[in-house]
């Protein structure tokens, strides 16, 4: 039986990459960011010949951050700058998020003990 637990949550699209990043400064689907976590994830399931970049407008962009506007038509799956994409960006990116989690996850302020 567990008498307690503790919740952390990471939400990794609140992490700045834009440093990172040099076709966009925020994570779309399958572009600069996806592309290159996969290249340095699992290089083999890349095929980055076929990669295409796709780039929406502003207005596009922020009715997609909403959730009003799915992956576009035109799109070829992607949203952003795939094209972009390396392993030694996937391997900051990585660096990153786990540096994220585990400051998050591990390095966690204590809980307040309760006063009786």
């Amino acid at each position: 039986m567990t008498s307690g637990s503790r919740v952390r949550v990471v939400d990794i699209f609140q992490i700045d990459f834009s440093d990172l990043l040099e076709g966009q400064t925020e994570p779309m689907h399958g572009d600069e960011v996806d592309t290159s976590l996969m290249l340095f994830l699992a290089p083999e399931l890349v095929s980055l010949d076929l990669a295409e970049d796709y780039m929406m407008s502003r207005d596009e962009v922020r009715r997609y951050r909403r959730g009003w506007l799915r992956v576009p038509r035109g799109s070829p799956g992607s949203i952003g700058r795939p094209r972009l994409a390396s392993a030694a960006k996937g391997r900051a990116i990585y660096d990153r998020l786990r540096r994220q989690i585990r400051d998050r996850v591990f390095v966690a302020p204590p809980e307040e003990e309760d006063e009786a």
